[in-house]
């Protein structure tokens, strides 16, 4: 293991000193070959994402395979703007002939650690960001969805890209290296160590992270609008998505209407019966995860009264198939262990409260108890102008008003948490910028000073003053 991973660095750091200031149309070639090896493996990457998480072919597309098309198709059309220098204002003692701009550079080697839940789009995108700024790059994926990693591993072949298969302590190894950055999706546990690593060799990581994302409901929202789109951002994915609303606030007096819509709906998109395998919900990827939740819900039954914690469906779990059905629990108790750790699964806490302004102190006061970590995203329900601005007190990666998940899959917006939930940003030319060091550069032309000497001593008053007058 430790030659595999030595080998693999070395050739990996090899490809950046050999081509340093890697050409632009050396890059969009790459890209395009990408594309369409891509492209030709669509229904393969459909079949392993319905092997390894039981996707349906619709959300492995929607949630997917899309977003990383579109992600790849925005980088080939942008790249020549994006590698174009940024001019600056230069100072008036340089005037008039010095120009300043940040020109982005391949920064070396990139480490991209992916994980399980979206197996594909979570590997796929960070390296679509490292191939368009001009740097080698190493991919060790999940080996809880060993179908799609193999997946992973013939798309990226068509670019010689890396995919490492072997379990955490090929990802160990690994960080033992000098690399120029890492890209870690994954889980705050495992994030400190990482960062940890890093701290070694003094490399720069983005951590893309997780949380309890809250959803407020207000008085003010369209009932019968929302319900669908808190249903998509929680429940696809069998709820096992780090952008998803893990709990409900909503105000008393719509909180019973909500919660029937949303058992409604439930039943509209994966049928009456969740359980069966043509129904289109998802799976829990493994066992010891699968166990985790039925434990949540075994103690939150415990904790509220039997009628509290419903399900959809005659079929709760099944551990053969490591299904568990979508459960709500309403009224949530404020102190349920639902609401003490991110659930990252198919269960719903819904909290009732008597204003929209108790649901923002409810809110505020919970991640203040979990030591003001704060969710990467903040959701908002409501057709009230003053409530968003009210709501935008709530720290968080992003805030959302009237839809859930979509800020995940748009190439135009950075994605990315903030403390607990993540460091850094990508997707589109963010993750362009990621991978880039955006070097400062100054030329200046000609014989001619402005400034008539007075940066240059001695210091007189008369110099002082026309300096304080330039600045």
């Amino acid at each position: 293991m430790q030659k595999y991973c030595k080998d693999l660095y070395d050739r990996c750091y090899g490809k950046h000193m050999s081509r340093t200031l890697v050409p632009i149309s050396f890059r969009i070639s790459l890209l395009k070959l990408l594309l369409s090896s891509l492209e030709s493996h669509k229904e393969d990457i459909c079949d392993a994402l319905h092997a390894d998480l039981h996707k349906s072919t619709g959300e492995a597309l929607l949630t997917e395979y899309l977003p990383c098309r579109e992600d790849l198709r925005d980088a080939i059309s942008n790249l020549k703007e994006w590698v174009k220098p940024r001019s600056l204002k230069t100072p008036i003692f340089l005037k008039p002939k010095c120009k300043a701009a940040l020109s982005p550079e391949p920064i070396g080697p990139v480490f991209v650690i992916s994980p399980w839940n979206y197996p594909f789009s979570l590997a796929f995108i960070p390296v679509i960001g490292a191939i368009a700024s001009g740097n080698p790059v190493v991919l060790k994926a999940s080996t809880q969805t060993e179908n799609t990693t193999k997946i992973l591993r013939e798309v990226f072949r068509a670019i010689d890209v890396p995919v490492v298969e072997g379990d955490s302590k090929y990802a160990t190894e690994l960080l033992k290296y000098r690399w120029a950055h890492i890209f870690y999706t994954g889980g705050p546990r495992v994030a400190r160590t990482i960062y940890s690593e890093a701290a070694k060799h003094l490399t720069p990581v983005s951590l893309e992270l997780g949380g309890k994302s809250p959803c407020i409901v207000s008085n003010k929202a369209d009932i019968n609008k929302i319900a669908k789109r808190i249903v998509f951002g929680k429940f696809s994915n069998a709820g096992q998505t780090c952008v998803a609303p893990d709990y409900i606030v909503v105000v008393a007096s719509v909180a019973k209407e909500l919660v029937t819509k949303i058992q409604e709906v439930l039943k509209q998109f994966y049928s009456a019966e969740p359980s069966k395998l043509d129904s289109g919900f998802g799976h829990v990827v493994s066992k010891r995860r699968y166990d985790h939740l039925c434990q949540l819900i075994a103690t939150s039954k415990r904790e509220h009264d039997e009628d509290s914690v419903t399900y959809t469906g005659s079929v709760a779990c099944d551990p053969a198939i490591k299904f568990i059905a979508p459960h709500i629990v309403f009224p949530c108790a404020p102190d349920s262990c639902l609401l003490k750790e991110e659930i990252f699964g198919p269960i719903l806490p819904v909290v009732c409260v008597d204003s929209f302004e108790a649901a923002i102190d409810f809110v505020c006061r919970d991640m203040k108890a979990s030591y003001e970590a704060k969710p990467l995203a903040v959701y908002l329900f409501t057709n009230d102008p003053k409530e968003m601005t009210k709501a935008k007190v709530i720290p968080g990666g992003s805030f959302v008003v009237n839809e859930c998940n979509v800020q995940a899959g748009m190439s135009s917006i950075p994605f990315g948490g903030i403390g607990e939930s993540g460091i850094g940003g990508y997707h589109g030319k963010w993750s362009f910028d990621t991978f880039s060091h955006l070097r400062p550069t100054v030329v200046r032309y000609g014989r001619i000073e402005l400034d008539k000497g007075v940066r240059y001593p001695p210091y007189n008053a008369k110099k002082i003053k026309m300096l304080e007058k330039t600045m």
